[in-house]
């Protein structure tokens, strides 16, 4: 448990600042030609400051992949789960879940983008993108094992 601890950590934090980051990146410079229904993407390695303890964006995000990355590798650990496919479908379904409900809440942000479609879209998205980077990342590292 405490190998999958330690590689959830590092392949939160690489799937965060390499995988997620990157992809905000090209979304942002090249998606709204290519995936106009996506809206507006925000710049990458944001400094500004983030609610509820005003942390630099990209830091508090940082600090929720590594959380993420603990939670999706013992997940995988545990169940004999396909990890890109499984990385990218909790990516979706919990981070990006979480990130539109009970967090958002707690960053004083509306509950579900405040039905905003585009918004929607863009953070299931980027969940999935997180998800999938952390299980690249934790593929390497190989999970099984002591």
């Amino acid at each position: 448990m405490g190998k999958a601890i330690r590689i959830g950590i590092i392949a939160g934090l690489l799937g965060f600042l390499v995988i997620h980051q990157g992809t905000l990146f090209l979304l942002h410079h090249y998606g709204a030609a290519a995936l106009p229904y996506i809206g507006r993407v925000p710049l990458p390695y944001s400094m500004a400051s983030m609610a509820p303890w005003g942390l630099p964006q990209v830091a508090m995000l940082a600090i929720e992949a590594a959380i993420w990355g603990v939670v999706l590798c013992l997940l995988l650990r545990a169940l004999p789960l396909p990890d890109l496919l499984t990385g990218f479908a909790f990516g979706v379904a919990v981070i990006g879940g979480s990130q539109l409900s009970w967090m958002a809440e707690m960053r004083g942000l509306p509950w579900m983008a405040g039905g905003n479609e585009q918004a929607l879209l863009r953070t299931f998205l980027m969940g999935g993108v997180l998800g999938w980077g952390i299980a690249f990342w934790a593929r390497p590292m190989a999970l099984q094992g002591n």
